[in-house]
């Protein structure tokens, strides 16, 4: 039988004298060959996504004559919230085992007997829909049990029809000094998070401020926050608290637990509080642990 040369040509020996004279330099050397991975050894070398929505090309109007397709591909694709999407890993042959995880902070799945096709004739992907935080997440697959291949691709998660990147949440001040963000998941450690804010409450008659606070008076002993500026939004995130602002503020998760938005306020005079914030809240998962 013809020996298969792309696997096995390290491992032919025919001098004898070479065989006599070598001996340990073949075990040490010659051994490590003959296990040198084939060519045809099933690997994950990159990953597509299927099922994605088209960013919107806003700039195209039909009716003016401007032809909007050869401009798309500038136009990226996003996982849209509440609609599944497939995990397309690429490469070649059929992996024993593959390890998915999507970046969101679900469990991992284990895919056995997966096809891996490439670009043009991707195989059997692996469904999945994103129901927490817009944002940036990084999607890993890792091959095992006789398949190779450990590989990260960015993906943007946001919501349709106009890819945007960020939770848009109202807010209307009530008997609570702290609100949790409702129907998102908890903030993973590690996590980015980036609130731009807009709010104007007002704290009885005459005193307004909006989400940065009272700049100039301290803020009293028996406020919430003793730290943070009276009549100020604060942002909660387990223990670690950060300070609100009139626009953008970013910072990095330090625990994982739920978003807060809470007012430094009094807890016996929340019942006065009138007015309404606005927050467009964005999650970058890339660096969550």
């Amino acid at each position: 039988m013809t020996p298969d040369y792309k696997t096995s040509i390290a491992c032919n020996v025919s001098n004898s004298r070479f065989w006599q004279g070598s001996l340990l330099a073949f075990v040490v050397l010659g051994l490590q060959a003959c296990t040198t991975t084939g060519i045809n050894t099933p690997v994950v070398s990159d990953i597509a996504f299927g099922g994605m929505t088209q960013r919107p090309a806003n700039f195209c109007q039909p009716h003016h004559g401007t032809d909007c397709a050869p401009n798309l591909a500038e136009f990226p694709s996003f996982a849209e919230i509440g609609k599944e999407i497939s995990v397309l890993p690429l490469g070649r042959g059929t992996c024993g085992m593959v390890s998915i995880d999507f970046g969101d902070g679900t469990p991992p799945r284990i895919v056995q007997n997966l096809p891996i096709g490439d670009a043009t004739n991707p195989g059997r992907g692996v469904q999945h829909t994103y129901n927490g935080w817009p944002g940036r997440k990084l999607v890993r697959v890792k091959g095992s049990h006789y398949c190779l291949g450990d590989e990260s691709k960015m993906l943007m998660v946001g919501f349709n029809p106009d890819d945007r990147g960020d939770l848009d949440l109202g807010f209307v001040p009530n008997n609570l000094v702290c609100n949790v963000v409702p129907d998102r998941p908890p903030l993973r450690k590690g996590s980015v998070v980036r609130i731009w804010a807009d709010a104007v409450i007002q704290y009885g008659p005459f005193i307004a401020f909006n989400a940065s606070g009272d700049l100039s008076s301290p803020t009293p002993a028996n406020f919430p926050f003793r730290s943070h500026r009276k009549f100020s939004v604060v942002y909660k995130v387990g223990s670690q608290l950060e300070q609100g602002e009139s626009g953008s503020v970013v910072f990095r998760v330090n625990e994982t637990a739920r978003l807060e938005i809470c007012l430094n306020d009094h807890p016996n005079d929340l019942r006065d509080n009138r007015g309404a914030g606005h927050f467009k809240i964005t999650v970058n998962e890339v660096s969550a642990e």
